[in-house]
């Protein structure tokens, strides 16, 4: 699953903004529509790069968020959680946007097949 970025408008006429997890645009728009809302416009968040610089994963959580996420993950993960989940609840759980989009991109480098040491890189 990858992360999108939404602007939608509610049954009120309210306009909402936010990220949403899913396989197509077409599923976040479903998404959408299950809240009651039409989607104005959705784009895709870029992973992160891999060169460690600014934009990467690694440059975006700071070292308490990092000693929190591995914490978690290893709770997570020794009590049974399948690594895939755990990232899933543990970036829901982040406050900060750009936190929960480097552990997404984490995430979805998993899904994809990848190792977590290289998502990590």
């Amino acid at each position: 699953m990858a992360l999108f970025s939404y602007e939608a408008i509610d049954s009120n006429g309210r306009r909402h903004r936010g990220e949403l997890e899913a396989d197509s645009e077409r599923a976040v728009r479903k998404q959408l529509r299950g809240r009651n809302m039409v989607a104005r416009a959705i784009t895709p968040v870029a992973a992160p790069s891999k060169k460690g610089g600014e934009g990467s994963g690694r440059s975006s959580l700071s070292s308490d968020e990092i000693t929190t996420f591995l914490q978690q993950l290893a709770t997570l993960t020794e009590a049974g959680m399948p690594l895939v989940e755990a990232l899933g609840s543990i970036g829901d759980g982040m406050e900060n946007k750009q936190s929960r989009r480097a552990v997404a991109a984490i995430r979805q480098h998993v899904v994809e097949g990848g190792a977590l040491a290289e998502a990590m890189v």
